[in-house]
């Protein structure tokens, strides 16, 4: 071993964020009723409007979620874009 500290294995980081990630998706496939394509696609999108990790806001999603707190519904007829939007008020 020369001492170096290594970074964290990517493939490890995956199985670490992977099921909070799933857990968002799931939220959001629920409340907005869409699939988990779009759910995602949503998710990743509020995380660039907010300018945060995918990992980190589905993190706080589901924390709400699971404190009884409900995440904003997107007016009917409101695009995608807007509500990957509202999701990070």
């Amino acid at each position: 071993m020369s001492g170096r500290i290594r970074p964290p294995d990517s493939r490890s980081c995956k199985l670490d964020t992977m099921p909070v990630i799933e857990q968002a998706k799931g939220i959001l496939m629920a409340q907005c009723r869409c699939g988990p394509d779009e759910a995602f696609d949503l998710l990743c999108r509020a995380s660039q409007n907010a300018n945060v990790k995918v990992n980190v806001l589905a993190k706080r999603i589901v924390k709400e979620v699971s404190e009884g707190k409900a995440l904003p519904v997107p007016p009917a007829g409101t695009s995608r874009l807007a509500a990957g939007a509202i999701l990070t008020d």
